[in-house]
């Protein structure tokens, strides 16, 4: 939803999607797009609704996106060369193609999954790289982090080096409420604005 707002306002974007092959991110971001009179639901033999494209709708999207937004092909770079790939390549489609939004879902993908010493200064490294871009060039880079599993909140909630959360200029929790769990209960999902560094206002999911 992001990167769609965010080319619809006339800004080029770039997306690092270390999970979901480029064809699914793809898809994901055009249903998004679509619209529901541009999407069929056809309940299935396992008992749910399956929702996909209208083909129709599929090259106006291309064209709309074509020269906008640019996708990071996981293939393109062997697994111990990921973080340097990504860091130069995020440097080149700002420098090259002017792009003014990065998305990097999610740091674990971009790194290695072994939670070491070495990876803590990996990961301080390499955010600290993306503050330095989003720095020099005035653009807006937005890391996926996931939650400790301890359950933990606001900053602390990062799963990673403390230096994450001290690097970045703004954090944003996310949590999908299931029902019957507190009294945010009545939204299916809560954004939360833990720190704001350029104007000190932070928003939990009842504002």
């Amino acid at each position: 939803q992001i990167l769609a707002n965010v080319v619809e306002q006339g800004y080029k974007a770039f997306a690092y999607s270390g999970e979901l092959p480029d064809y699914q991110f793809k898809n994901w971001l055009y249903l998004q797009i679509a619209g529901r009179e541009n999407i069929d639901s056809n309940p299935t033999d396992y008992g749910y609704i399956e929702h996909s494209l209208n083909r129709a709708a599929i090259p106006k999207i291309d064209n709309w996106l074509r020269g906008n937004l640019y996708v990071y092909d996981n293939d393109y770079i062997a697994d111990e060369n990921e973080p340097q790939g990504v860091l130069q390549i995020t440097e080149q489609v700002i420098c090259r193609y002017g792009v003014r939004f990065i998305l990097i879902d999610n740091l674990m993908t971009a790194l290695d999954d072994d939670m070491s010493e070495d990876l803590y200064r990996s990961q301080t490294a390499f955010v600290k790289a993306l503050k330095q871009y989003a720095t020099r060039y005035n653009v807006i880079i937005l890391l996926i982090c996931h939650p400790r599993k301890n359950g933990s909140g606001g900053n602390d909630a990062i799963a990673g080096t403390s230096n994450i959360g001290n690097l970045a200029d703004v954090i944003m929790n996310y949590k999908r409420y299931n029902g019957g769990e507190s009294d945010n209960s009545q939204y299916q999902s809560v954004i939360e604005v833990t720190k704001n560094r350029n104007s000190g206002i932070r928003l939990d999911g009842k504002d």
